[in-house]
């Protein structure tokens, strides 16, 4: 399996990690497959997409004696963390106790409950419900006994892989599709404007069949009629769902999976949280490094490095010299593993091992202050 650098007609993103433009190079399933997570740098201008759905008020956690550590709210979720220097004794919940699970989908959403779910979920980018999410882990498991997710038997092996999964899928929220301005008409029809696109026939960069590979059948897309300078969004395959599911040869595949008609309406991904929830499982337990392991599997074996690998292994697992952008973008990713990990209050974090650097940078950023959730979850352990 190899990667495949995204079309150079994508803009290229700067310093943040996985995203949903551009030429960010991610994870793919075929030996000749391009990049999987288009990529670009957010920007504030960002509008949010008007037609996915809106939820109004989420569960307030407990924030008792604690503080924000988020340095852009605007950009991420709002997490809530002790200071390293704060009392830790009764402000942390206490490590769970271990429990046999025997009913794996159910008890999922009794670890990551609604409060948990509403401070992992960042709302401006990822308008799906805890109930979808639900929803969508039963009929996952439900359908696909191979491939389950969540499905540990010890519950804090569970608390393992949804911190992983979190953690990428936090990551992830905070890029930015080639669409970054939508129209939805009378009828329920959305339209999107392409970054940069100026009118006329717009090619798609994430249409597989122009990059020779097997995939849902796309093309030019025309100038809507009826809304001048945006494109159908149905007619393209850019990154959508909590782990910017894109490329028409993946839309393809998740299609005959679900057994849902995703090459004529892609946008059910973005517009239907149980698909979009469903897409990211199939990215979490389908999709392989070239190492041959999921993300799911890393995570079994006790690697968090390997989700990396899996996900995003060209720039997440880079080799070669060590750089300043790869730190910055890594260290991304450290930091919102460990934020994962501290509200799902892990007994420990997983091996930062499986790229090359990724322990070096990881060791870095906690000495340098750059992941300060990872200096927090560490100063909570020492008074376990």
């Amino acid at each position: 399996l190899k990667i495949v650098e995204s079309p150079s007609s994508h803009p290229t993103m700067s310093s943040s990690p996985i995203a949903g433009t551009a030429s960010y190079p991610s994870y793919d399933i075929s030996s000749t497959q391009p990049s999987l997570f288009p990529t670009t740098e957010p920007s504030s201008s960002i509008t949010k997409p008007s037609h996915l759905p809106t939820i109004t008020s989420y569960p307030t956690p407990n924030t008792t004696s604690k503080t924000n550590i988020d340095s852009t709210p605007s950009q991420h979720p709002t997490i809530i963390f002790l200071e390293v220097n704060d009392t830790l004794n009764s402000s942390f919940p206490p490590l769970p106790t271990l429990e046999v699970n025997t009913t794996q989908s159910s008890f999922v959403c009794k670890i990551v409950n609604s409060s948990i779910f509403y401070s992992l979920v960042p709302s401006e980018t990822l308008s799906y419900s805890h109930e979808e999410f639900c929803a969508a882990v039963e009929a996952w498991n439900a359908n696909n006994a191979t491939t389950k997710i969540f499905a540990a038997e010890i519950e804090m092996k569970q608390r393992h892989e949804l911190a992983a999964f979190f953690g990428h899928v936090l990551t992830s929220s905070r890029s930015v599709s080639q669409c970054q301005e939508f129209i939805t008409d009378e009828n329920g029809k959305v339209y999107c404007k392409p970054d940069a696109y100026l009118g006329g026939n717009y090619t798609d960069p994430y249409c597989s069949i122009s990059e020779g590979q097997d995939g849902c059948n796309c093309g030019p897309a025309p100038e809507s009629s009826f809304f001048p300078g945006y494109i159908e969004s149905d007619k393209l395959f850019y990154g959508r769902g909590p782990l910017h599911l894109s490329w028409s040869y993946n839309y393809l595949q998740i299609a005959e999976v679900l057994g849902v008609n995703l090459c004529s309406r892609p946008d059910l991904v973005a517009l239907e949280g149980e698909k979009g929830w469903a897409s990211a499982f199939w990215i979490w337990t389908s999709v392989t490094s070239s190492a041959g392991r999921t993300a799911a599997i890393s995570v079994a074996e006790g690697s968090y490095g390997g989700t990396l690998h899996a996900i995003n292994s060209e720039l997440d697992c880079q080799t070669g010299i060590y750089s300043e952008d790869y730190f910055r973008e890594v260290t991304t990713q450290l930091d919102d593993y460990c934020k994962a990990a501290s509200t799902l209050s892990l007994d420990k974090l997983l091996e930062i091992d499986s790229c090359e650097n990724l322990k070096r940078s990881f060791d870095t950023c906690k000495s340098s202050g750059t992941c300060p959730a990872c200096r927090i979850y560490e100063s909570r352990m020492q008074l376990q």
